[in-house]
């Protein structure tokens, strides 16, 4: 049985061009990716409770 090509082994010029292009958008998405992680992780350190702090938040 042949083995067939996929997208780390492409087979064709064709794949080979969706390969670089998917590969492309994975990049891309890690980077939206860490840049959210990032914000989040700055959002919960900056606006978390102050100890000793126990008043209402301002509404």
């Amino acid at each position: 049985m042949e083995k067939l090509g996929g997208l780390f082994n492409p087979s064709s010029p064709e794949m080979e061009a969706m390969a670089d292009l998917t590969y492309y958008v994975i990049a891309i998405s890690i980077g939206i990716l860490a840049i959210i992680v990032v914000a989040v992780a700055y959002i919960i350190i900056r606006y978390r409770k102050k100890p000793g702090d126990n008043t209402e938040p301002y509404q």
